[in-house]
């Protein structure tokens, strides 16, 4: 599914999802920019939008979302220096993470 296509952190697999090698792709920019003197940190979010309601998925509370920014108040920015910290992310998020049946998946194999 979609979930598995972007996010599959699963430590054992090659083939991460998109989520998880971008983040990688952006580490080894980070070290690279590094070794030339340029100093970047990184954070990440993970939040869930689930029947109009905004979910910090790494704490469990509603946030807001500023609909003439986009802007993200009240989750937490959790800092992500290497990729084993980019996938505990990704696997705290997930584990509050709603799961609903649509239409389409009873219908797909």
């Amino acid at each position: 599914g979609t979930t598995d296509t972007s996010m599959d952190s699963n430590n054992h697999n090659r083939n991460h999802g998109i989520v998880v090698r971008s983040c990688q792709e952006l580490l080894q920019a980070r070290d690279f920019m590094a070794r030339n003197g340029i100093n970047v940190s990184f954070t990440a979010q993970f939040v869930e939008i689930y029947e109009e309601k905004v979910t910090d998925l790494l704490t469990g509370q509603l946030v807001q979302i500023r609909r003439d920014t986009g802007e993200i108040h009240g989750a937490v920015e959790a800092p992500v220096n290497c990729i084993e910290q980019v996938l505990a992310t990704l696997r705290s998020g997930h584990e509050r993470k709603r799961f609903a049946a649509t239409a389409m998946n009873e219908r797909s194999s």
